[in-house]
């Protein structure tokens, strides 16, 4: 009985250090992009608190803030929005409207006033 034993070296090829400089100056510049792309968006990345606003009947609106079990009733929507900018203070939120079917997000920055969904500032 023979036995066939082979011994292979493994030669792979190495690539050449003209590619391994190209590949080094490519990755850095997709890291550079990235980077710069995420930096662009830091702001945007954090997590804003949600107030939402639901019409319940026609002269009722309801205003359940962010992590809050309790509702808050009022008879317009000026008056629910005016208790979520007060209730905001000088943060950002997000404000959620929901009137039956009809789903409408804002963003409010107390920065910039401006119209939340078409009521009088």
């Amino acid at each position: 009985m023979t036995v066939v034993v082979s011994s292979t070296i493994n030669r792979s090829r190495s690539p050449s250090p003209w590619s391994q400089f190209v590949q080094r100056l490519s990755g850095s510049s997709r890291v550079a992009r990235a980077r710069a792309v995420l930096q662009s968006l830091k702001g945007y990345r954090t997590r804003q608190p949600v107030y939402r606003i639901t019409r319940v009947w026609m002269d009722r609106w309801v205003v359940v803030r962010p992590g809050a079990t309790m509702e808050h009733a009022f008879s317009t929507l000026d008056e629910a929005v005016a208790f979520v900018r007060h209730e905001a203070g000088p943060s950002r939120v997000t404000v959620e409207l929901f009137i039956g079917d009809l789903y409408v997000a804002a963003y409010h920055d107390p920065d910039k006033p401006a119209s939340l969904f078409g009521e009088r500032l």
